[in-house]
C-alpha cells in the first residue's frame, strides 16, 4: 500500500475527481478526510470507503470561507492526530467573458479556488512542520498553463495555483514538506457527459483539440494525484505536471 497509515485531506470529495481520489487513497491505506459543501455526496463517498474497509470521515466546509478551512484542519487533527496529505481539489466555476463579469463572479470562483486552497495550506502547514513532513497537492489546469476563453477568473485562479505551488515548495523544502500541482487538460466527468448530450457538436469540438482524440479520463488524473502523493515522488516539488494527453506540447 503507497499510502498506508497516512492521513489525507482532500476538499472537493464529494464530486468526481475529489471523490474518486478518496476512494483511491483509501485503497492504498490511508486514512481520509472527506470534505465538501455538498453534505450527502461527501457522505456517499465515505459509506463506500467504509463498505470497502477503509477509514474515512466527513467534514461538511465551504473552503471559501477562511473560518470553515481551519475547521477542517482542525477535524482532522482531531480524528487522527496528523496531516500527512492535503488535496487542494475543491473548485468552480463562471463561464462568461470578462466584460459579463460581476464581483460576485470574480468573488465565487476566486474564493474557492485560491483563497480556499492558500487557507487549506496556511492552516495544515503547522501541523506538518510539527511532525516534519507533509505533502501539498493543488489542483491546476491546463488553461492555469496556456489560457482559455470565456473562463477569466478560472485561469487567473489556476495560474495563480501554479505559482503559489513553486512558492510553497521552495521555503518549506527543508521541513521536508512537498507541494505540487496536477495540471488535467478536459476531464470526462458526469457533468461534462450531461452537457455533451444536448450539445454534441460541443464534445466533438473539445476532442478535436486534444491531440490524443479523447478527454482525460477521472482515473488517470487520480494516478497523478497518487503518484505525487506517495514516495514514489519523495523528490519531486514546485512542479506542475501536466496530465493532458499532449494538449502543451506545442504550445510556447
Amino acid at each position: 500500500m503507497r499510502l498506508k497509515d497516512k492521513v489525507a485531506v482532500i476538499t472537493g470529495a464529494g464530486g468526481a475527481i475529489g471523490g474518486a481520489t478518496a476512494i483511491r487513497f483509501a485503497n492504498e491505506g490511508a486514512k481520509v478526510i472527506v470534505t465538501d459543501i455538498n453534505a450527502a455526496g461527501g457522505q456517499d463517498v465515505v459509506n463506500t470507503i467504509k463498505e470497502n474497509g477503509g477509514e474515512a470521515v466527513f467534514v461538511e466546509a465551504d473552503i471559501s470561507k477562511v473560518a470553515d478551512t481551519e475547521k477542517l484542519i482542525n477535524a482532522a487533527i482531531d480524528s487522527y492526530g496528523s496531516i500527512d496529505i492535503l488535496f487542494n481539489n475543491a473548485g468552480t466555476e463562471r463561464t462568461k467573458s470578462i466584460h459579463e463579469y460581476t464581483e460576485e463572479d470574480y468573488d465565487v470562483v476566486m474564493d474557492v479556488h485560491l483563497k480556499g486552497a492558500f487557507f487549506c495550506i496556511r492552516y495544515a502547514i503547522p501541523e506538518m512542520l510539527k511532525q516534519k513532513s507533509g505533502v501539498i497537492i493543488n489542483m491546476g489546469s491546463m488553461y492555469g498553463l496556456s489560457g482559455a476563453s470565456f473562463v477569466p477568473t478560472y485561469c487567473a485562479a489556476k495560474g495563480a495555483l501554479v505559482n503559489l505551488t513553486k512558492q510553497i515548495a521552495l521555503e518549506y523544502a527543508p521541513n521536508n514538506i512537498r507541494c505540487n500541482c496536477v495540471c488535467p487538460a478536459v476531464v470526462m466527468t458526469s457533468l461534462l457527459e450531461a452537457g455533451t448530450k444536448s450539445h454534441p457538436e460541443f464534445l466533438k469540438s473539445v476532442i478535436d483539440s486534444h491531440p490524443m482524440g479523447r478527454v482525460a479520463e477521472i482515473e488517470e488524473v487520480v494516478d497523478a494525484v497518487l503518484f505525487l502523493s506517495s514516495d514514489d515522488a519523495k523528490y519531486i516539488s514546485g512542479v506542475s505536471l501536466p496530465v493532458d494527453g499532449a494538449c502543451l506540447a506545442g504550445k510556447v
